[in-house]
């Protein structure tokens, strides 16, 4: 991504998510062969994409890429390691967002309410606690 630059890897995602169908988790029940679902590669690529929103910090963010990279190299580790160590790596708390890409089937959904001179919004998601400190609209 580093190659063309942020604004293509944008592009790239925004039209990966016409293959995401959203009808199961990405991750599987364990221990009953349960692979989870197909969407685990183009959803797994937008959630690293979210995460990297919230980042807002593109030298920590590539940064903290390699050092997983390095510290898992020839590893066999489950999703909480990935998990702790992303979440280290910033003060934000990444679990809400895990949850809701990894746990559930639907993408976050950002919905806008104006009234009067104020515009609110929230988050339509399935767990609790979810946010996002930086909006990144595409």
């Amino acid at each position: 991504m580093l190659r063309w630059g942020k604004e293509k890897a944008l592009e790239y995602l925004k039209g990966v998510r016409r293959g995401v169908s959203n009808r199961a988790p990405i991750i599987g029940d364990y221990g009953v062969n349960s692979e989870g679902s197909g969407d685990m590669y183009m959803k797994g690529a937008n959630l690293l994409n979210t995460i990297r929103s919230i980042y807002n910090d593109d030298k920590l963010w590539w940064k903290t890429l390699k050092d997983y990279t390095v510290s898992n190299k020839h590893k066999i580790i489950d999703t909480q390691t990935t998990e702790t160590f992303f979440d280290k790596a910033t003060k934000v708390d990444l679990q809400p967002v895990f949850d809701q890409y990894l746990r559930h089937t639907a993408l976050p959904h950002l919905e806008f309410k104006k009234e009067a001179n104020t515009i609110s919004y929230r988050w339509k998601v399935d767990v609790e606690n979810f946010k996002m400190l930086r909006l990144m609209f595409l």
